[in-house]
């Protein structure tokens, strides 16, 4: 971390910080497009060129053009130091439908689930592997969103993801023991038993 900080001090000391904040809540990177988007007045396509290739031994440009950390220790200690996850995650989200590229849509459901955005991801619950949302869910900020996911899917009536909250959401809850979620799943789905 002050590694970079240090080498972003001097590039461009108030984009820098930013940038990497923005990099480390992502699952797999960021497009220099959407960062664009984000930062707005702040971005500087020189600036960033400069400083990803001045440290690019701490960056990967994965194939879809996302920039991402050559380690996850990177992410882990930049994270220590991210200050408003929901909103950023919301910001990346709101940006990734902007652009609307749906190549992404797996990082799309992760900023939905750190953001709150229950509706989204019910919508979306057949555009992702099963596994993978579960483990987005589990991990997510807010600890009752595979509740409020599971209120959003019963009152919408989406059956995708009603029994994706059964099979899923519910068995890893039994399975870990936390009889209070479970018992508010099971109470939300009750009519579909």
């Amino acid at each position: 971390y002050d590694i970079l900080i240090e080498g972003g001090n001097r590039i461009n000391a108030k984009l820098v910080p930013e940038v990497l904040k923005y990099i480390a809540i992502t699952k797999y990177g960021i497009t220099r497009e959407a960062l664009k988007v984000i930062l707005k007045d702040e971005w500087s396509e020189l600036d960033f060129a400069y400083f990803v290739s001045y440290m690019n031994d701490f960056f990967i440009l994965r194939e879809d053009g996302r920039y991402d950390f050559s380690h996850k220790n990177i992410r882990t200690a930049i994270l220590s130091f991210t200050d408003v996850l929901t909103e950023r995650h919301k910001e990346i989200f709101d940006c990734s439908l902007k652009l609307d590229d749906r190549s992404l849509d797996d990082e799309i459901i992760y900023h939905a689930v750190n953001s709150d955005i229950t509706e989204y991801v019910v919508r979306n619950v057949s555009n992702i592997n099963a596994s993978q949302l579960e483990e987005y869910i589990f991990n997510a900020i807010n600890p009752t969103f595979a509740v409020n996911f599971t209120m959003c899917a019963v009152s919408t009536g989406n059956k995708k993801a009603i029994y994706f909250a059964i099979d899923n959401l519910l068995t890893r809850y039994i399975r870990e023991n936390n009889c209070d979620l479970a018992q508010q799943i099971i109470m939300l789905c009750k009519p579909f038993f």
